[in-house]
């Protein structure tokens, strides 16, 4: 029964999110918003790269949401993409998306639940998993996930994570802000709700996708100290003038090589795993 309410509540929060967060208008100043976009962008085309290009016919996107990923997807190889999510609104959009930008022939999007999926096992030649599982309470949905993909088939899994210092702010500042402030904050509902989160360490993905028969091939950090800059932007806008806009590639530059080349990565908000079905 508490499942069911948190899927019913989970279901009502994301149905209303991505109605009025879909065409966020950040508080951002236009130069500083150019640049904590191309940052994001980088992110997701890190992603998205071991799939680039490749042959695979069928793909599956966890989580999709909006249809994002599945429609970048889409248009980067010849798969046929699925995008499956638990908000109808967020598929409906998906959808529209899918068709504006020209791919809605080599998509689909349907309604269901990652850790019931409707999908034979071994089904697909890659799955990604992009910032879905730190909304599930359990890991029913990556060991479901796991058995969906084929022998050979490519799992990406990119997942927000407790270890940084600033996973407090992430995860309970929000709350103690009014809600003229928390609706800044991409996560936070329209009536500043804010959504349950399951942060993890590093750590805990690691060892569970070793004991779910997936071959580690890559783990990448992101996001260090940066990303921190965009909040502290949203709460006290004036603080943007302090920071010019010719500075943050600058501190991006250092804490990528901080995240590749220190042990600094240890504390990073994001992690990519690339592994493969054994």
């Amino acid at each position: 029964m508490a499942e069911e309410k948190r899927r019913r509540e989970s279901r009502k929060y994301f149905d209303s999110l991505v109605l009025t967060k879909d065409q966020f208008e950040s508080p951002l100043k236009p130069s500083h918003l150019q640049f904590f976009t191309s940052y994001m962008v980088a992110v997701e085309e890190s992603d998205l790269l071991p799939i680039t290009h490749s042959s695979l016919h069928l793909i599956l996107d966890a989580g999709c949401g909006n249809g994002h990923d599945t429609i970048q997807v889409a248009k980067r190889c010849n798969a046929f993409t699925i995008g499956i999510d638990l908000s109808f609104n967020s598929v409906k959009l998906a959808k529209s998306k899918a068709k504006i930008g020209n791919v809605h022939e080599r998509t689909e999007f349907i309604v269901g639940d990652v850790e019931r999926l409707p999908f034979r096992p071994k089904m697909f030649d890659a799955i990604l998993i992009i910032g879905l599982l730190h909304h599930l309470k359990s890991t029913r949905a990556l060991i479901r996930l796991s058995q969906a993909v084929k022998r050979g088939g490519i799992m990406i899994l990119r997942e927000v994570v407790s270890n940084s210092p600033f996973c407090f702010f992430y995860n309970k500042a929000p709350v103690l802000l009014p809600s003229l402030l928390r609706k800044h904050f991409p996560e936070v509902g329209p009536s500043g709700e804010i959504p349950e989160v399951f942060l993890r360490p590093t750590s805990f993905y690691r060892n569970l996708l070793k004991t779910l028969n997936l071959r580690m091939i890559k783990e990448e950090a992101e996001f260090l100290y940066v990303f921190f800059l965009s909040d502290i932007f949203i709460l006290v806008p004036w603080m943007q003038s302090l920071v010019p806009p010719y500075i943050l590639p600058k501190l991006w530059r250092v804490e990528r090589d901080l995240l590749k080349r220190t042990p600094t990565k240890s504390l990073c908000r994001l992690i990519r795993f690339v592994c493969i079905r054994q």
